[in-house]
């Protein structure tokens, strides 16, 4: 093993950086910006929620953070709910026994999940004994590849647990819940737990693991009409289908508007089946041409079809995404190339009629998830041997997935001893 990550907690520091963050006069809200270590966000909010006697919701924050390093965030609560503890000061106090506050503001508006576009990174890893410049070189190459190109925007061992054990309860949960749907024929509306609601994400976040890791060890960055989005953010984003080194923007919002009965939906309009590409390969595990992803006709014959308007790709502004597994499925168009890899994934996954009924019950909807990060403000140094890292990711990606892809093929070791190794079911 040659490196170890967070040996100690100033090795790994995490900052939220807020979406379009501006102060505001208006007093509906107490922002309070504060550094923890040694604590999980929940263990925050649980004992405000305790001490205070307010329920889950009245306490906002931006993104869950883990526990193992020093993080920074933020957390509001409205001054409704300050009333019933009777002065902000005392909620201040509270939190004071937790955490070190480092600031603190008012805004009009409530925080809530996702309000964080970035966070910011500061991460060494100690050299556990010399490093040859063969070694250095190689990891200098890694760290450039992801300047220059890209990551996959995989999740993390945190999703999972050790042994991957959150997926396979999660697995045998949902089976459950499926199995008492088929046979009550009718289950009551009811929101999940929270614990078990996180529990559940792992389910489709391993299946997002198998299908991003599959296109980027085929170098599939783009296929024919995959859908994109304008943010590595899944919130607040412009949808677009891809064609050809073109790019047909649709008006998703109003789309899922419109379906939001159905399990799956497209966008609009459809493209002609007959133009689509033939001689496509049905097997997950198969290599795929690159011809296989050109429709025969072209862009032009789609373009004509097209009521919205037609945009050049630009692969700094246009992202490929992939669906979670959930309710209300939004898929590129049947009989595509990006259609035909999701159905064989959707197949593998088990995600029958029942478990969309379940997902639609619970509440359990999709989100399109960015397949790559590009990281251009990656800093990387060297202090004697130890690696020091700063940079930039958007809300949802994983520090320790980019740190995975900058040692990858050279320190198995350290990946497997710090849990870096990316999580995917196929694995042995």
């Amino acid at each position: 093993m040659l490196f170890q990550i967070k040996s100690k907690p100033k090795d790994f520091v995490v900052e939220e950086v807020l979406w379009e963050w501006v102060p505001s006069w208006k007093w509906d809200f107490l922002y309070v910006f504060f550094e923890k270590e040694n604590l999980t966000t929940m263990d925050i909010v649980d004992d405000l929620t305790k001490n205070f006697h307010l329920q889950r919701d009245e306490i906002g924050i931006a993104w869950l953070k883990d526990k193992a390093w020093i993080t920074r965030q933020w957390i509001s609560i409205s001054q409704r709910s300050l009333n019933k503890i009777w002065w902000e000061e005392l909620f201040i106090q509270t939190l004071w026994k937790k955490v070190r506050i480092l600031e603190k503001t008012y805004n009009e508006f409530w925080l809530k999940v996702a309000s964080n576009l970035w966070n910011k990174f500061e991460i060494r890893l100690r050299a556990r004994q010399n490093i040859s410049k063969e070694i250095k070189s190689q990891i200098e190459n890694n760290v450039q590849k992801i300047i220059d190109k890209w990551f996959p925007n995989c999740f993390g061992m945190q999703r999972f647990g050790k042994w991957k054990k959150n997926f396979y309860e999660a697995k045998d949960r949902l089976k459950q819940l499926a199995e008492e749907f088929n046979e009550k024929w009718k289950l009551k509306e009811s929101d999940l737990p929270y614990h078990l609601r996180f529990l559940l994400q792992a389910y489709p976040s391993m299946y997002f693991n198998e299908y991003v890791l599959n296109r980027w060890e085929k170098w599939l960055f783009l296929l024919q009409w995959d859908i994109l989005v304008d943010r590595f953010n899944s919130n607040w984003v412009k949808t677009a289908v891809y064609d050809s080194q073109k790019i047909y923007p649709f008006d998703y919002q109003k789309l899922k508007k419109e379906k939001s009965d159905l399990n799956f939906f497209e966008p609009e309009p459809h493209p002609n089946p007959l133009l689509i590409g033939e001689g496509i390969s049905t097997s997950w595990e198969g290599e795929v041409n690159a011809q296989d992803f050109y429709p025969v006709g072209g862009a032009s014959a789609k373009a004509s079809e097209w009521q919205f308007d037609v945009e050049q790709y630009d692969e700094n502004k246009r992202f490929p995404t992939w669906p979670m597994l959930w309710w209300n499925l939004l898929l590129p168009f049947e009989w595509t190339k990006a259609r035909i890899r999701d159905n064989q994934l959707l197949n593998l996954a088990e995600f029958d009629e029942w478990m969309q009924q379940v997902c639609k019950i619970y509440n359990l909807w999709w989100v399109r998830r960015v397949l790559f990060i590009k990281v251009p403000d990656l800093k990387f140094e060297w202090d004697n041997d130890d690696i020091k890292l700063q940079f930039f990711l958007p809300t949802g990606s994983y520090a320790t997935t980019l740190v995975s892809f900058i040692l990858q093929w050279i320190d198995h070791l350290t990946l497997k001893d710090n849990s870096l190794l990316i999580p995917r079911f196929s694995d042995k």
